[in-house]
């Protein structure tokens, strides 16, 4: 970089200078010297390879405009001009590339890390371009040293491996990575400890043998709403991994009911509690009560906002179905339903389907048949959906058992969702699924007319089906297993 390095970082240092006794960095010209950076990449690589030095002139000389938050100062730019270089000294020499990260880079945008939260992500990000997997536990070694404090450099852990959640494949990493975010759970700052379970969150993904011993500590964690929405995503991830009715997923649900009854007022704890059980909820009994609870204590808008997968920032006054911005919560299940299935006419995802479901399972109050019905009727697509998922299909029996009976002289016509219901099932081939809707029909078979004249009909409309299970059905064996 005798010419390019000689000459441009130089000018840069020269306009830094500058800047610094105007008391600011021009950006106009942080700009052209950047853009003129650029366009000598070829011989500043090649500069760089040659003589260590010179990344180090670089790094001196660049500093400045490498750890600002503000892309007017040409700092995205040049931050990328590093992760190309970086990515083709790497792509050389490993060894040497990690080299010159660990003693150039790292020193000047660690007063950056440890004081800027708001640059750890795009500076850390730097790393990867410099380190390769296998030297990525000096490399936090070095970081540690330069950063100094523990909790910044836990919370530098946490930014990492949110973006590099592979870095926890190495089991030497992620000793370091279990230890910090362990030690961080004892901390008097709120932040802090977040940033360890945000780890353990992490963490619980790809070994949750090595996160389930800490749940005891969990509930005492509660205290604050902030560690409780991180909280949330463990368990979330414990229950996926973990089999229901055991001892580990009850110690898991006790830390959702305690969250659920202390921020039941917590709008965003609410929705992290849908967004993050969504998908064991139905494998964990202990889990439907608080899954319900978190439904009701939403709004129709906040309940908008999870099943888009938005939270929303309030701005435009109108949400779901004319509901206004001060909308308070729905408190009734059947208002929650009614909610969801204004967003389940136009589309049904995986996440309204089972919002839906764990309402529709809650007993029915006799003066809200009538809006019980309206929903169903509007919001069939998403029930089909939902009862078609393989972790429900085993309840599919009583949840339309309890939805046809629950109705009283409306049941008959919700004996509609049945037959689209059987066939949904039938083409997942589930065998929980179909065991569950034989029980419903020989259940409802049993019992007084119109149910046995409406079996009938029901029979007729699938009598096109030729698998076993139709074939079952039609001859109605007795010894069938109910639920």
């Amino acid at each position: 970089m005798q010419q390019a390095g000689g000459a441009l970082s130089s000018l840069v240092f020269e306009h830094i200078v500058e800047g610094k006794a105007k008391g600011g960095i021009d950006a106009d010209m942080a700009q052209v010297v950047v853009q003129a950076l650029a366009e000598k990449e070829e011989e500043i690589f090649a500069s760089c390879m040659q003589v260590p030095k010179e990344f180090w002139r670089l790094c001196n000389c660049c500093a400045p405009l490498l750890v600002r938050p503000d892309p007017k100062h040409a700092s995205e730019t040049l931050r990328q001009l590093f992760h190309s270089i970086g990515e083709r000294i790497k792509a050389v020499d490993p060894q040497y590339s990690a080299g010159l990260f660990n003693d150039y880079c790292l020193p000047k945008i660690a007063m950056t890390l440890r004081m800027q939260p708001c640059m750890r992500v795009a500076l850390l990000e730097l790393s990867s371009a410099y380190v390769v997997p296998e030297a990525r536990l000096q490399m936090f070694k070095e970081l540690q040293a330069v950063v100094g404090e523990s909790s910044a450099f836990t919370m530098c852990l946490a930014v990492y491996v949110q973006f590099d959640p592979s870095v926890l494949e190495r089991e030497d990493v992620l000793d370091i990575f279990l230890f910090y975010a362990t030690q961080s759970l004892a901390d008097t700052s709120v932040s802090i400890r977040v940033s360890g379970i945000d780890i353990i969150a992490a963490i619980s993904k790809m070994r949750p043998d090595l996160i389930l011993p800490l749940v005891a500590k969990f509930e005492v964690l509660c205290e604050a709403w902030q560690t409780s929405i991180s909280l949330l995503h463990v368990c979330g991830h414990l229950l996926e991994q973990t089999q229901p009715k055991t001892s580990h997923s009850a110690s898991v649900c006790h830390v959702v009911v305690a969250i659920v009854g202390r921020y039941a007022r917590t709008p965003l704890v609410m929705k992290t509690v849908l967004q993050t059980l969504v998908n064991c909820v139905y494998e964990h009994e202990q889990l439907l009560e608080p899954f319900r609870q978190a439904c009701v204590a939403l709004s129709a808008r906040e309940l908008h906002a999870v099943v888009m997968c938005d939270e929303g920032d309030g701005s435009s006054g109108v949400g779901v179905a004319g509901v206004t911005k001060g909308a308070g919560p729905c408190k009734s299940t059947v208002a929650a339903a009614k909610a969801v299935g204004q967003l389940c006419k136009d589309s049904v995802s995986s996440m309204s389907a089972s919002i839906l479901l764990s309402l529709v399972m809650e007993p029915f109050e006799t003066d809200d048949l009538k809006d019980w019905k309206s929903v169903l009727d509007e919001t069939k697509e998403a029930l089909f959906t939902a009862l078609a998922q393989r972790n429900v299909c085993l309840r599919a029996g009583i949840i339309l058992n309890k939805i046809v009976t629950g109705l009283d002289a409306m049941g008959i016509e919700a004996l509609k969702l049945v037959p689209a219901a059987i066939k949904l099932i039938e083409a997942e081939g589930d065998l929980n699924g179909q065991q569950g809707l034989m029980s419903l029909l020989l259940q409802l078979q049993k019992q007084e007319d119109p149910y046995p004249q409406a079996l009938e009909r029901i029979a007729a409309q699938c009598g096109d089906l030729t698998s076993s299970f139709a074939a079952a059905w039609i001859a109605k064996p007795t010894n069938y297993p109910t639920l």
